[in-house]
């Protein structure tokens, strides 16, 4: 793996896999990619390409080379068979039809000139709800055609899915990681064409894990070990709610024990976060009687083998996340895992969303309708628009000498461009037409940024951008992408309207952001939220807070302006309204009050929160009875 990670080449890939036969020879019940087959093993069933090693003693080696004979190719060069039957896993003649339970195929659907007859034919041995279990290399951790001289196709996770879907016997049940950087696994089931797969393979692995953990805590006790009894059996109680257990762990050695956590019926919901879009989820959720458990945001929008284990064991209900990753997607699609993306990404973000975004257990949720049609426009199914909302959780702040307080975008995107643009230009090596180039750059970028800031109620930096550019793609100069770029531009021309309208308050003589609360909120929402209320907007209106926003197509139902907030189009016209409602009380008071009972009627968490489990639960993404 060292190896790997500096140089990721074939000869490195060949190493591994002599190290990889080595382990799997050596100590086979610890081996990564033996792991996921052990819980399919029940009944009858076979090992194909067992090489020297089965998976398990029960199953029925299939193999070219007899037993007892050394392989002659790959990484089995040397290795003496353990087959009970020789043979092609493509060509099973000496099973009937329907006589098997399980397949095992460890590394080898990857050496068949035409793996979809070897699927065929492992389809047509099984029984009817039968599983095969597949650990393949990984294609998209390295060069994986080069790791073995006898390898005639490559798999990645998402190819595997796809090719399983021409077997209409074969349903995919997950696939998951087996060895990072290195292989996957995937469990399939015999289920008839147009029919789920419905295989328990989740809790096949919990009863197995269990049946191993058991075996582990009675070693322990028989060896006078209570400590690493204490903690099998605290694993067990885990994985076996309320089962009698061999012995109190506490009393075999006393340390802090806890119960495992229940859901206590409700749900329990995996929330992946992300910077404050997820702020208050939890809660809500906790607070409708759920499990809930926050994980960080996957590294490098990835999700890693670590985060796989960690999902797995607390096996959710859902996973819930305001960003899209799209390799966080598809691992939970693979998993089975059902998604829900509450998401408020911008017109020109939703351009990455593939096209291909067809997983059935994804369901998006946008707090624009624009955003959601936008997205449904692109192909993408399972589309609603859903506002963000209230968590209704803040003390209302009394008035005080301070006037507003002036909260929006600060710039951040933006900034950070403008860091690589200045490192680019102060670098020596930079020859001088690259140097122009940036500056000629600098100049379009400032240009459409005005042409925004000058703008408060319309989204115009796609527009401006083609205008000034006829349509090109970002420089290279820039090191983003087309859609981060326009993001990045309408944080930059957002945070240079806060900047005017700071400057136009303080002509009128108001004092913005001074210590403690303030009489008037002015909220600056993102440029392209033409039809979207913002969190920061709902929390301050359930507050009770008097609210000023820029004025837009509309921010939901049940809000309107003049009536429950305050609305401007210009930052003249926002000093004006500033100071009219300090100098009149009881309007800016009455408003206020319009405000805060319009959102805990119609737009708290919990609600939105009941419109998303009833969306889940109508579609039959949630298990049965939950």
């Amino acid at each position: 793996m060292e190896a790997a990670a500096v140089n990721p080449n074939h000869q490195d890939a060949r190493l591994l896999t002599r190290v990889a036969n080595l382990m799997t020879n050596l100590a086979p019940e610890h081996n990564l990619e033996a792991a996921p087959a052990l819980p399919v093993v029940s009944g009858k069933g076979i090992d194909v390409g067992c090489g020297s090693a089965k998976t398990h003693p029960d199953a029925i080696g299939v193999d070219l080379t007899p037993q007892g004979a050394s392989g002659t190719a790959g990484g089995q060069k040397g290795a003496v068979s353990v087959a009970d039957v020789v043979g092609s896993g493509d060509n099973l003649t000496m099973f009937a039809d329907g006589e098997l339970d399980y397949v095992i195929a460890r590394h080898n659907l990857e050496h068949y000139v035409d793996p979809l007859k070897a699927l065929d034919e492992w389809a047509r041995v099984l029984k009817p709800g039968g599983v095969i279990c597949l650990v393949l290399p990984d294609d998209e951790a390295f060069d994986t055609i080069h790791a073995d001289e006898s390898h005639l196709h490559v798999f990645t996770k998402g190819s595997l899915k796809n090719l399983v879907s021409l077997v209409p016997p074969l349903s995919v049940v997950e696939i998951g990681t087996c060895i990072t950087r290195w292989s996957f696994y995937a469990i399939l089931q015999k289920t008839g064409p147009g029919r789920r797969a419905d295989y328990p393979y989740r809790r096949r692995v919990k009863e197995h894990l269990a049946r191993s953990v058991e075996i582990r805590a009675h070693t322990a006790l028989a060896a006078g070990m209570p400590d690493i009894a204490a903690a099998a059996i605290k694993t067990l109680a885990r994985l076996r709610p309320g089962a009698p257990l061999p012995a109190d762990p506490q009393e075999l050695h006393p340390a802090p024990y806890q119960e495992p956590l229940t859901s206590g019926g409700g749900l329990r919901v995996a929330v992946l976060e992300s910077g404050g879009g997820t702020a208050g989820w939890g809660d809500a959720l906790r607070g409708m009687g759920h499990l809930v458990r926050e994980f960080p945001p996957p590294e490098e929008g990835k999700a890693g083998l670590a985060l796989e284990m960690e999902l797995k064991d607390f096996e959710p209900d859902f996973v819930a996340s305001a960003r899209y990753w799209p390799s966080v997607t598809q691992t939970l699609a693979l998993l089975s895992i059902p998604q829900v993306l509450w998401t408020g990404s911008s017109p020109v973000d939703i351009e990455p969303w593939r096209r291909d975004f067809h997983h059935d257990t994804t369901f998006v949720f946008h707090v624009s309708a624009m955003g959601a049609a936008a997205l449904a426009a692109r192909g993408v199914p399972r589309v609603r628009h859903l506002p963000l909302a209230a968590r209704g959780d803040g003390a209302r702040r009394a008035d005080d000498p301070h006037d507003v307080r002036l909260t929006g975008a600060s710039g951040g995107g933006y900034n950070a461009l403008r860091a690589r643009l200045r490192a680019g230009l102060m670098n020596g090596e930079t020859p001088g037409e690259a140097k122009n180039e940036i500056f000629r750059w600098i100049r379009v970028f400032g240009s459409v940024i005005t042409l925004q800031a000058q703008n408060l109620t319309q989204w115009v930096v796609p527009g401006a951008w083609d205008q000034l550019t006829g349509g090109a793609g970002a420089p290279e100069c820039a090191g983003m992408t087309l859609p981060e770029l326009m993001t990045a531009l309408g944080e930059a021309a957002s945070a240079r309207q806060r900047r005017i309208i700071a400057q136009k308050l303080g002509e009128a003589g108001l004092t913005v952001n001074g210590p403690g609360a303030a009489s008037v909120h002015l909220h600056l929402t993102p440029p392209w939220m033409l039809d979207a209320c913002p969190a920061e907007a709902y929390e301050a209106l359930s507050r009770g807070e008097f609210l000023m926003l820029p004025a837009r197509a509309g921010y939901g139902p049940g809000l309107a302006p003049g009536e429950d907030f305050a609305a401007f189009s210009s930052p003249e016209e926002a000093a004006e309204l500033a100071a009219r409602y300090l100098g009149d009380a009881s309007a800016r008071q009455r408003i206020a009050a319009n405000g805060q009972r319009a959102v805990m009627k119609r737009h708290t968490m919990r609600s939105r929160w009941d419109a998303v489990l009833q969306t889940l639960r109508g579609a039959g993404a949630l298990k049965e009875g939950r």
